[in-house]
C-alpha cells in the first residue's frame, strides 16, 4: 500500500535539507515543497522526481548559496526553465509552479 500523505494546505509543507552535490535529486510529493540545498562548492544540476499525486498549481521553492565562486544551477529532469547564474557568496531562492507535467521556473530572488 502506498504511503498516504496529507498535502498542504491541510498538512504541513514538505521541508527538505539536501547537502550539495554536483547532481541533486529531490522527491516532490506535496503541493508545497521547500528545499534548502547546502552551500554550493561547484556547479549543480537539480533533478526532480515528481510524484503522481501532484496536482497542477503545486509550488516548489529551492534555496541555495554560492561559495567564493559564482556557481550555476542547471534545471534538469522534471523542471522547465533556463539555468540560474549564482553570485559570489550570495543566497538565491528559486520558485517553481507545477503545470501537471513539470515544474516551471517562475522566478529567482537574491536574498542577501
Amino acid at each position: 500500500m502506498d504511503e498516504q500523505i496529507i498535502s498542504y494546505p491541510f498538512g504541513a509543507v514538505d521541508s527538505q535539507s539536501v547537502p550539495y552535490a554536483a547532481t541533486v535529486e529531490v522527491a516532490v510529493r506535496n503541493q508545497k515543497t521547500m528545499v534548502n540545498i547546502g552551500e554550493m562548492s561547484g556547479n549543480m544540476t537539480v533533478n526532480l522526481d515528481n510524484g503522481k499525486e501532484l496536482r497542477a498549481g503545486a509550488e516548489l521553492t529551492v534555496k541555495t548559496k554560492s561559495d567564493a565562486t559564482a556557481r550555476t544551477v542547471t534545471l534538469g529532469t522534471g523542471i522547465a526553465g533556463t539555468s540560474v547564474a549564482g553570485t559570489i557568496n550570495k543566497t538565491k531562492v528559486l520558485t517553481f509552479v507545477y503545470d501537471g507535467v513539470s515544474f516551471l521556473h517562475t522566478g529567482t530572488n537574491q536574498i542577501d
